[in-house]
């Protein structure tokens, strides 16, 4: 995306100096190993570095002009310079959105942001636009919306929030035409507190809807929250057909499973009152918040404009993210490795869905990275995920970390062996039990493990 001197000094309020009046910028970047020739390089403060001392690496990497916070001494490039560089990136990152004439879908959830995210940039087609990988904080956000392009009909942006207060900064760069909220669950309790203040931070992003033709779609269990009850924007409510149908208006929709298959799912849709009208689409995935949030992305691209049968052609494409549901086998052993991160529904999910999977002749191995940020309800919450978790007799659980005492009170209450339960203070401390084991294996948890690292000594293939 190109950006002239002008407009990134209106953005910002800031001035320039050694600028030309034809300076012209091709992209932003923040990081001056990956930054693109021609481009403004953003010196942002961390807590461990100062990007400032890097504007002449940026200069020598081939970019245009930096964003810094004052001048840099003894180096030529074109400098904008503001009292906040952070904030000025996302005031460009709120004009560049201001200026698009494309449709903008913003996606939040204590959960399945980024697989929503990723099935919902192949739904709307390979000339969409979305946030790479889980870039969804305060610089990801500016990142993705700063490289979107005209020609994009589509934006597709993540956003991710731990604090009070975060989503604010974030909703109101995104200003989505369509604002998806996947679900509110315990997640980050050590700093939000509670379940209702996760929902009045998630709610932010629906009420920041273009109030023109806005809409926030999010699924039922969200109406217990006042916040989203009452949210002053329209909105599409999804339900599950049997379960509790309070709140259903007109215009909202209803889905079922209408068949298992050994890989995929088969889910009718329809609007409420209108299930003679129900349309039915292969979802190739499992799990009840999967199939959920794929029905959601569904509505959000049948309300963007695409067909039926696009939607239908494309779902059959959809694979695992990276880390998050995908199944990997070697010789002795077959991996389900959903490690990127973990909450107390997304473990009870990952191992319904290793069950129903795996082969049941074969032991099983649970590999379960304790959960972070969960404040004082930690060992409430780790027991809780596990509750229905029954290990065989042939089948074992090795315990990551040091907060988890929740999982193994939940699996000697459901019966389990204490010699059936293995413990490991680190990653690398769990790598010989798994090397010595055959079989089906879940791996489990929040990202602090990195988990993953079980896996890299191992010649791997993706099994379905």
């Amino acid at each position: 995306m190109l950006f002239n001197k002008q407009f990134l000094q209106d953005a910002t309020g800031g001035h320039w100096i050694n600028a030309s009046d034809t300076l012209t910028v091709k992209g932003i970047f923040q990081d001056s190993r990956t930054l693109s020739p021609g481009s403004l390089f953003v010196a942002l403060k961390t807590g461990t570095r100062d990007g400032h001392d890097f504007v002449q690496t940026a200069q020598s990497a081939g970019a245009a002009a930096a964003l810094v916070e004052h001048e840099v001494n003894g180096c030529d490039l074109p400098q904008l310079i503001v009292p906040d560089t952070l904030k000025a990136f996302q005031s460009i990152a709120a004009a560049r959105r201001s200026r698009y004439r494309g449709k903008i879908i913003g996606i939040t959830g204590s959960c399945g942001k980024t697989s929503t995210k990723d099935l919902l940039k192949l739904l709307l087609g390979n000339d969409s636009h979305a946030t790479a990988k889980n870039l969804n904080n305060f610089i990801g956000v500016p990142l993705t919306l700063t490289s979107l392009e005209d020609s994009s009909p589509f934006g597709i942006i993540e956003a991710g929030i731990s604090l009070s207060g975060e989503m604010e900064a974030l909703a109101d760069m995104i200003t989505p035409d369509i604002a998806i909220t996947t679900n509110v669950a315990p997640a980050h309790l050590e700093h939000l507190g509670s379940e209702e203040n996760i929902a009045r931070e998630k709610s932010v992003l629906s009420a920041h809807v273009q109030k023109e033709n806005g809409l926030a779609l999010f699924p039922a269990s969200c109406l217990r929250f006042n916040v989203f009850s009452e949210l002053p924007v329209p909105r599409v409510c999804l339900f599950r057909n049997g379960e509790n149908m309070e709140g259903i208006r007109p215009g909202d929709f209803v889905f079922a499973v209408k068949q298992e298959e050994p890989n995929a799912t088969v889910i009718e849709l329809w609007l409420s009152g209108q299930r003679t009208q129900s349309e039915q689409y292969r979802v190739p995935r499992k799990g009840a918040g999967m199939i959920q949030n794929a029905a959601l992305a569904i509505i959000a691209a049948k309300y963007s404009g695409i067909d039926r049968s696009s939607i239908e052609t494309r779902l059959q494409d959809w694979k695992p993210s990276h880390y998050r549901g995908e199944w990997l086998a070697d010789e002795k052993r077959t991996f389900f490795v959903d490690c990127y991160n973990a909450n107390p529904v997304s473990v009870q999910e990952s191992w319904q869905i290793f069950q129903k999977q795996s082969d049941p002749k074969l032991p099983r191995l649970y590999i379960l990275g304790s959960m972070a940020e969960l404040g004082n309800k930690s060992k409430e919450l780790h027991e809780q995920s596990l509750q229905g978790l029954v290990l065989r007799p042939q089948d074992s659980a090795l315990l990551v970390g040091e907060s988890i005492d929740g999982y193994a009170t939940a699996l000697v209450n459901h019966g389990s062996k204490i010699a059936q339960i293995h413990f490991a203070n680190k990653t690398d401390d769990a790598q010989s039990e798994l090397d010595r084991f055959s079989g089906s294996v879940l791996i489990k948890g929040s990202r602090i493990h990195a988990l993953e690292k079980l896996l890299s000594h191992y010649t791997l293939k993706a099994v379905f």
